[in-house]
């Protein structure tokens, strides 16, 4: 087994378990030597609802219902060819962290316990199973390294407060389902301990271009612990009940926008384990999927890909339940939801958009409504992109996410002393949303332009047809990755289902005479009035997209009578054409 240089500190282990209840251990270790013998564990790790599984019916991997909400259909990549890393919190002795490889799920696979000496976790092997196990979502796994977290800190990998530099990372996704807290000898948070921990992490997300995938903690009233959710290159997941930590960062930049998305909560095993495994695998789904292109391979660019996918239709957009806690929104300065990020992990969202393929900048052509870019840009430099919005068409949700990576200068300890890791200043990267008429800009539509964080969100729900331009500005140079998606409908698809029938017509009935409600209530031209020109529009367009229902009766329904009396005269009235928009965010 691997042991660590350092020095003393104490630290306190905390399990969850399947009462809600936990107990709290106090650890020490001391080492003066590489590989010698250690007294005890170490280092105040926290482990994400570390349940002891006992059978199917407290864990497991996904249902075929934990599937569906993920958003991930049947027939897509399964992370073949893509290796993989887990680390694991120790489940109560220092060696109780490696998975059970005797199960069905683990058939095939090479799973290398890099520590040493592992014995078999309950909770590693949950973690396992949804991850890359056999029914889990990334199944085509076969090339797995399991670190203990506390070798994985120590000299087996990451090298804290060591004078070297972290293990080279040969895998190509990392998955952290564990938190930690530090604390000196007094019991008092070690910040530097927890800083150099963030910055080598930062550090080997870029020199090795591999995607690591933290988990935030459990429990809706709890705050990002110190690591390693307040890194800045790795992917931070919370859970979609609203059942963990609410940001921002808490350390290394106070306030910065955390987690970056969610997952659904498990059927099986509801907590931030699964979640961050689940996020996982659909980055292995993305890195096999994009096997061919080195820029799909880079950390940002499957950030990127897996924010600008997720949803956020789990959550009250239009705050009409009384709680506000299940509402998403962020502001041109806060890019990000602070408890839900960017939404719910949506797969196919995600495999769509790396499918519609990388597209660059151009100053006088058009990308597609749907697509991806890894791009250069130079200290005060722009790009620009231009999209079409068809005619007849809304883009019912148009989502973009920048993302671009903190830069970390690595200078090695003389002697016995630690290295230092310097943080680059951050590049201020602010991305802008367009009107554009033939390549010419107009009105500002929307805009990211947090100075703090290092992604950047635009989120419209029912952008209407036209040309749009996405600007792209940088006060340093610095590569970013761009990741941007429209759910194009035909105008009278109210829901946002790909068809336009009964349903879309009962949601213009039962908000007609409304005003400044929106498209997706009903009013279908956007003129900010629920009447019969949306009937028009719906009419018009009824049964567009239906061959996906057989069985629907192409029966045009005749207006409600409320609708009636006045449907007749509505039609005929020339109404100046008005373009709304109606963002929540």
């Amino acid at each position: 087994m691997k042991h660590s240089l350092g020095a003393k500190f104490s630290t306190g282990l905390r399990w969850y378990r399947a009462s809600a209840q936990y107990k709290r251990v106090s650890l020490e270790r001391q080492s003066s030597a590489p590989r010698r013998c250690v007294r005890r564990a170490v280092s105040a790790l926290v482990c994400l609802t570390c349940l002891a599984l006992a059978d199917s019916a407290s864990g497991g991997p996904p249902t075929a219902n934990d599937f569906a909400k993920m958003g991930n259909g049947a027939g897509g990549p399964t992370g073949a060819g893509v290796k993989v890393t887990q680390v694991e919190a120790a489940q109560g002795p220092a060696t109780q962290y490696f998975v059970n490889t005797a199960l069905s799920d683990f058939t095939g696979k090479t799973i290398v316990d890099v520590t040493g000496g592992g014995t078999t976790s309950s909770h590693a092997t949950n973690v396992a199973q949804n991850f890359y196990g056999n029914f889990g979502v990334a199944p085509g796994v076969t090339n797995i390294k399991v670190y203990s977290a506390d070798d994985w800190l120590n000299s087996g990998f990451l090298r804290t407060r060591m004078p070297q530099a972290p293990v080279v990372e040969t895998q190509k996704v990392q998955n952290h389902s564990w938190v930690a807290n530090f604390t000196d000898g007094l019991g008092n948070p070690d910040t530097v301990k927890a800083l150099d921990v963030i910055r080598r992490l930062d550090y080997v997300i870029t020199r090795d271009q591999v995607v690591s995938v933290v988990g935030v903690n459990n429990g809706s009233g709890t705050t990002l612990p110190q690591i390693l959710a307040n890194s800045y290159n790795s992917i931070a997941v919370g859970v979609a009940n609203g059942n963990s930590s609410t940001g921002g960062s808490t350390l290394d930049g106070l306030g910065r926008s955390k987690p970056d998305l969610v997952a659904p909560a498990a059927d099986n095993f509801p907590s931030v384990s699964v979640a961050t495994s689940w996020v996982s695998g659909a980055a292995a789904q993305l890195l096999e999927a994009g096997a061919s292109s080195a820029n799909a391979q880079r950390p940002e660019v499957v950030k990127a890909l897996l924010m600008a996918g997720a949803v956020k239709t789990p959550f009250d957009l239009d705050g009409t339940t009384v709680s506000t806690l299940d509402n998403w929104s962020h502001t041109p300065t806060q890019p990000l939801d602070l408890r839900y990020g960017a939404g719910q992990l949506h797969i196919d969202n995600s495999l769509a958009i790396l499918a519609a393929g990388e597209q660059g900048p151009a100053p006088l052509s058009e990308v597609g409504a749907t697509g991806w870019n890894h791009e250069a840009i130079s200290g005060g430099g722009t790009q620009s992109y231009y999209f079409t919005v068809p005619e007849n068409q809304v883009a019912f949700t148009f989502s973009l996410v920048a993302a671009w990576n903190r830069q970390i200068t690595f200078t090695p300890g003389m002697g016995m002393n630690p290295a230092t890791l310097t943080p680059q200043a951050l590049a201020n990267v602010k991305v802008q949303l367009y009107d554009s008429v033939g390549f010419s800009q107009t009105t500002l539509v929307d805009q990211s332009i947090s100075t703090i964080d290092n992604v950047q969100h635009l989120y419209e729900r029912a952008l209407p047809a036209g040309q749009y331009k996405v600007v792209v500005n940088s006060n340093l140079a610095t590569d970013y990755a761009l990741a941007w998606q429209s759910n194009l409908v035909t105008v009278g698809d109210g829901n946002g289902d790909g068809t336009v029938d009964g349903l879309d017509y009962i949601n213009w009935a039962d908000h007609f005479g409304q005003t400044n409600v929106g498209y997706w209530r009903g009013d279908y031209n956007q003129d900010g009035v629920v009447n019969g020109l949306d009937y028009t529009r719906w009419a018009n367009a009824f049964g567009i997209g239906a061959a996906a229902f057989p069985n629907l009766a192409l029966q045009v329904p005749e207006p409600t009578s409320l609708a009636l009396a006045v449907v007749g005269a509505a039609i005929c009235v020339v109404v100046a054409k008005r373009r709304r928009r109606s963002c929540h965010r």
